[in-house]
């Protein structure tokens, strides 16, 4: 997936264009999963990052919500709370970290709910 993923960026125009403020124009505060300190982060429109697109199906999951998001932002918050996400956001966690990427978007915790 890195050696798909590399050549995608240096082949086509539109992957180095990588810009959270191409993907998100209208939202000045975007958040990211930060797997390096397994937190919420505020992003900087620079910061590259893998998109997790899935169904969310009937079942209730752990969601950012209003009441949480400030702790969620903590360094080290995800760790508490990791048994509560659901495992396709904890496998996406994991293929970010291992094709070298730091930071994950997923609706249910970088959109507050």
């Amino acid at each position: 997936i890195s050696r798909w993923l590399n050549c995608c960026i240096r082949s086509h125009e539109e992957c180095r264009k990588r810009e959270l403020e191409n993907d998100f124009p209208h939202r000045s505060n975007i958040l990211l999963i930060d797997t390096k300190n397994m937190c919420l982060a505020e992003a900087f429109t620079d910061y590259g990052y893998i998109a997790l697109s899935y169904v969310w199906g009937g079942a209730s999951q752990f969601t950012t919500t209003t009441k949480n998001i400030q702790g969620l932002l903590k360094p080290e918050s995800l760790v508490a709370v990791w048994e509560q996400i659901p495992l396709v956001i904890q496998e996406a966690f994991k293929l970010t970290v291992q094709v070298g990427e730091q930071f994950l978007w997923v609706d249910s915790l970088c959109i507050v709910q």
